[in-house]
């Protein structure tokens, strides 16, 4: 069965909304002034990735797509850890 990358992007991450909640009505803590706008500019970040993944794959270039893209997910948060 083939899906349109777009709906794809966008049923997926509405599927994980009562897990989230779940999430943060359990893990005590406090969100910060900022947590929000860093999460909103993830989600953004994470939507562009994963409509650009999809449309890699569906490419037919999966040879280069999925290694180019372990890669570059393993570099950026490791990158990022080095500060």
């Amino acid at each position: 069965m083939r899906g349109h990358c777009y709906s794809v992007t966008v049923v997926s991450p509405l599927c994980a909304i009562p897990m989230i909640a779940a999430f943060l009505l359990l893990v005590p803590g406090r969100l910060g002034v900022s947590a929000p706008g860093w999460g909103a500019l993830a989600g953004i970040a994470g939507l562009f990735g994963i409509v650009l993944l999809y449309q890699g794959l569906a490419s037919g270039a999966m040879a280069v797509v999925a290694p180019v893209t372990a890669v570059t997910s393993a570099l950026v948060p490791s990158s990022a850890g080095w500060r």
